[in-house]
């Protein structure tokens, strides 16, 4: 047993023993003040304070011995001179009413401090359950973010480590995401710089941009069409583009992979200088 425990068992031991001192101390006090020729009138209201004491201190059991003791004492402060016990009928009625009165008050005290423990118990429950509520979904979230973290470097991975050039756009061309090898692919330096631009800029004809979207729109797959696309220097690349439309949520995006082909001949108008895109 620890030391602390000890120590708490100390105290509630001393708790349960000393709570009908508030008896004994009433009682004690009323005896030495009718020595002192200041006898009470009625000490009821004292003898009735100290078991509330001990009801409040100790508790019930304490606090029906502490009725008890002032019931008995209580009986023989009314008694007639001489005697024990009382001996006429008012003061028997007295100490019947007495008798009766404290251990209700006992019982009443000791009754609302056992209520409130259980409602202080109960809040305590409910309090440790909502924390534990909060902990659990606590744990839960970072779980997730941790396996959403993870399926992130997955895909950014796979992403990353395909030949082709992958990358995702807006119907009206703003870029979402793009791989290195895209980046790579058209001379630009950064992966940032690739996500300032517009998609219909990377095609060496806009109209062709806008056709795909059409056909996308549709439901369209595309697989294996080529396409002249435009480097960063302004040279013409032709690439053989495969693209699907995607729905994530309200978000319509279009992802598109490329593999450059310029070794093939390029068509005689793929090789007229087209006006630049703005």
């Amino acid at each position: 047993m620890t030391p602390t425990r000890k120590q708490r068992l100390r105290r509630e031991y001393l708790r349960h023993v000393g709570s009908p001192g508030f008896a004994v101390a009433a009682v004690f006090l009323i005896e030495i003040l009718s020595w002192a020729h200041t006898k009470f009138i009625n000490p009821a209201p004292i003898l009735l304070v100290s078991v509330v004491c001990a009801a409040y201190v100790g508790g019930m059991f304490e606090a029906l011995i502490a009725a008890g003791i002032t019931v008995w004492y209580y009986a023989y402060f009314v008694s007639a001179p001489g005697t024990i016990f009382p001996t006429t009928y008012e003061t028997f009625r007295q100490a019947l009413v007495f008798a009766c009165a404290a251990p209700a008050v006992a019982l009443m005290v000791g009754l609302l401090k056992q209520r409130a423990a259980r409602v202080a118990s109960e809040a305590v429950r409910r309090e440790r359950e909502a924390a534990e509520t909060v902990v659990a979904s606590m744990t839960t979230s970072r779980q997730a973010e941790k396996a959403s973290r993870a399926a992130e470097e997955r895909y950014r991975g796979l992403f990353e480590g395909v030949v082709a050039g992958v990358y995702r756009t807006f119907e009206d061309g703003r870029m979402v995401d793009c791989n290195q090898a895209f980046v790579k692919m058209l001379g630009y330096h950064t992966r940032q710089e690739v996500l300032q631009r517009n998609a219909t800029g990377f095609y060496w004809y806009p109209a062709d941009r806008e056709a795909l979207i059409k056909r996308l729109d549709s439901g369209e797959v595309i697989t294996n069409l080529e396409v002249p696309f435009r480097r960063r220097d302004g040279a013409p690349i032709r690439v053989r583009m495969n693209a699907r439309r995607m729905d994530e949520g309200s978000r319509l995006l279009f992802e598109a992979s490329i593999v450059e082909i310029t070794e093939r001949p390029p068509r005689e108008a793929d090789a007229s200088p087209a006006p630049k895109s703005a």
